[in-house]
């Protein structure tokens, strides 16, 4: 049982990450806004595991972020 358990856990961590860089990489593809949106919904599960001392929500980062990223003068 904690073998499958384990097996369960790496394989959704590969998940995770498969689709996290997959948002990623639609940041640089697909129009600026579709792409933040999948961002934001990607960056939502960690929200669950820490939400302790981490008060900004998964929306407000990928804002955050997008503000640094695309400065515009």
């Amino acid at each position: 049982m904690a073998v499958s358990l384990r097996a369960k856990g790496v394989v959704n961590d590969v998940v995770l990450n498969v689709s996290l860089t997959r948002g990623l990489v639609s940041l640089t593809k697909r129009t600026e806004r579709e792409a933040f949106a999948g961002y934001g919904l990607l960056m939502k599960p960690a929200k669950g595991r820490k939400s302790h001392g981490n008060r900004t929500s998964s929306r407000e980062r990928a804002r955050a972020f997008y503000r640094k990223t695309t400065s515009t003068v």
